[in-house]
């Protein structure tokens, strides 16, 4: 719960040029994507970006923004989430590279190649 004394979330940001203010809006939606540890709605990401907002543009924009990094926005239905992306599709000896490296307090990541690949 919110304490009474938590400045409000600026969903406006009425005092930005308006391209600042849709790459502010972009980083929001990137961070709800990437806070969700399964997909979410698309329009799950509305209330921290501006009322009337298009969400669905934002995630193409987001996604074209992403195009050269090793992870991606992948839509599927109403849902979207992020996943590897292209960069990282060389085959399953690269999926024992990257769950080699991703480990939680000598725990390793249950991640199949066909599951980090799929998006879902």
């Amino acid at each position: 719960m919110a304490g009474h004394n938590e400045p409000q979330l600026d969903r406006e940001l009425a005092d930005l040029p308006a391209d600042l203010r849709w790459r502010e809006w972009m980083r929001r939606t990137e961070a709800v994507l990437f806070a969700s540890a399964t997909p979410v709605a698309r329009d799950d990401p509305a209330p921290v970006v501006g009322q009337g907002t298009s969400v669905d543009l934002l995630i193409e924009d987001l996604a074209a923004d992403l195009k050269d990094r090793p992870y991606e926005v992948a839509p599927r239905a109403n849902l979207v989430s992020f996943r590897l992306g292209k960069y990282f599709l060389i085959g399953p000896n690269m999926t024992d590279k990257i769950v080699s490296g991703a480990t939680t307090s000598n725990h390793r990541m249950r991640m199949s190649y066909t599951n980090m690949f799929a998006g879902f």
